[in-house]
């Protein structure tokens, strides 16, 4: 990875964790004790980001998250920068309970 999309990323994270409260996950990804990129009350959050014009989403990156986030009692859910714009992806199951709860 670049310098220049290695701080990208890491801008995404800080922000991220900024905007639901949290804080980032200090070697995310890299290890077992601190998986996914941010950690707020309510969520584990994955980032992912492109300057393309798409962005690849894995089943198993979505089913160890979620897998991850049940563990510590928190929704898991990915947050995607794609063509400028944020985007939040849940399972289904966890985006009804949240609805239902508001």
């Amino acid at each position: 990875m670049t310098d220049e999309r290695i701080k990208r990323s890491r801008r995404q994270e800080r922000d991220t964790a900024e905007h639901y409260g949290g804080r980032t996950q200090p070697g995310s990804g890299s290890g077992w004790v601190h998986r996914n990129d941010v950690r707020s009350d309510e969520f584990l959050i994955e980032n992912k980001r492109t300057d393309k014009g798409s962005i690849t989403i894995k089943a198993d990156d979505l089913r160890k998250l979620r897998i991850n986030a049940t563990r510590l009692d928190r929704i898991g859910l990915m947050e995607i920068q794609l063509g400028g714009h944020d985007y939040v992806v849940l399972h289904r199951d966890d985006f009804a309970g949240y609805i239902d709860e508001q």
